[in-house]
């Protein structure tokens, strides 16, 4: 099994700034005439970097129960994992491709998924590329000395388009469109800081109340005349004679 290391190429992004598909997740594809062994090689790359920063490949395609990729599973168990992540993947001709989240814990919907790098596994002594294209966001891919494609990963956060990286290049003639307002230099994880949820506040129990009694004044039933007339008495007790004027 070759060697092979993880070269960022984005970072994930919102629906809307990543091409299509949910926001936030990771499309990686693999050629089709790569063994298995050798994806599972790239797999764990990426997996083995994700791990240092506590995150984790989880599989979101329907069928796969977001099911975690664990670089040091058994080889067998690697490849039939992978091999499921591939068959519930739309078909895309000449390609295995795999659909993931990449979390902080296994939690997709977690607040980390957001922002969280994109890797491409490329084998020693190739360098990958940088592009953007409409339904996949920023990508990256890397080729054989042939110039066949091997490997990409995409819907990368099109905001960031043009941003570079070590150890790719920027394919130069996809960006004569590129945003020239793009934040940078990126902070993983942490450029969505500006976005403040507003928090929810605590309901005011007076408020409550008041509201509870104006809904009742609008809408009299008999057990609400006998509350309001207790209410309004003092003496805490039902009174009867409330009744009268719904008889």
């Amino acid at each position: 099994m070759s060697n092979y290391r993880p070269v960022q190429i984005g970072v994930t992004g919102p629906k809307g700034s990543m091409g299509a598909g949910t926001g936030y997740h990771i499309d990686s594809k693999y050629s089709a005439s790569l063994p298995w062994e050798d994806v599972v090689g790239r797999f764990d790359s990426k997996a083995n970097l994700y791990g240092q920063q506590g995150r984790n490949i989880v599989f979101s395609n329907q069928g796969m129960d977001y099911a975690v990729y664990n670089p040091k599973a058994e080889l067998a168990a690697k490849v039939a994992l992978l091999q499921k992540a591939a068959g519930a993947h739309a078909p895309r001709k000449g390609f295995r491709s795999f659909d993931y989240f990449a979390p902080k814990g296994t939690d997709v919907w977690d607040k980390s998924a957001e922002g969280a790098p994109i890797y491409l596994a490329v084998q020693d002594g190739r360098t990958p590329t940088i592009s953007q294209s409409p339904d996949y966001g920023v990508y990256g891919a890397v080729t054989d000395q042939e110039g066949n494609v091997l490997g990409k990963s995409g819907h990368g956060d099109t905001k960031y388009a043009g941003q570079t990286y070590p150890g790719v290049t920027l394919d130069e003639e996809q960006w004569t469109n590129a945003d020239p307002n793009r934040t940078g230099p990126l902070t993983i994880n942490n450029y969505y800081s500006g976005e403040k949820k507003e928090k929810k506040q605590a309901p005011n129990l007076t408020n409550q109340l008041l509201s509870s009694l104006m809904q009742r004044q609008q809408k009299k039933d008999p057990l609400t005349a006998m509350m309001d007339s207790m209410l309004a008495s003092g003496s805490g007790k039902l009174d009867p004679s409330a009744l009268y004027n719904f008889l």
